[in-house]
């Protein structure tokens, strides 16, 4: 016997309210494991902080703030950095500079005609984003891919 139009209805109410509790559940696990690689990301920067002293400038601190709450989006963690607290007017006029890339890769002046100062004039990088994301990973049961993008492209892949 052939199922009522009603039943059918039904049965596909029904299939269609469990797809979305059942997204609502994945949502939040990953937000709660968003969340847990946003504050490995925190430590490490924390890590760099303490790590020295400046001499030559007084910190803002902005950095260290700029790190934003997850968002979940099209099923993806976002994790960002404020775009005006990370980014830093060089101290000699020069153009702004994205503090989570300067301090995660390093820099170096070009032309210098001063003797090379270390995380003055040069810096080797910290790689506080690498370690934050390996200590996550290590850390966590939950299958993820992290990447890193630069500006729209992809910079970085990690899987766990």
């Amino acid at each position: 016997m052939a199922e009522s139009i009603q039943r059918q209805v039904e049965r596909i109410l029904k299939r269609h309210h469990m797809d979305g509790t059942f997204r609502k559940q994945q949502e939040a696990i990953l937000l709660r494991e968003a969340q847990q690689l946003r504050s490995w990301i925190n430590r490490f920067i924390a890590l760099y902080y303490d790590s020295y002293t400046p001499k030559v400038y007084r910190r803002t601190y902005a950095f260290r703030n700029s790190l934003e709450m997850p968002e979940i989006v099209n099923g993806h963690i976002v994790i960002r950095f404020n775009g005006a607290m990370a980014r830093h007017q060089s101290l000699f006029g020069g153009g702004y500079g994205y503090v989570p890339s300067l301090i995660n890769y390093g820099w170096r002046w070009k032309n210098q005609s001063v003797k090379p100062i270390h995380r003055f004039t040069y810096y080797e990088g910290d790689h506080f984003l690498e370690d934050a994301i390996h200590a996550y990973l290590s850390s966590t049961k939950v299958h993820v891919t992290i990447e890193v993008h630069d500006g729209s492209k992809i910079k970085e892949t990690y899987s766990s």
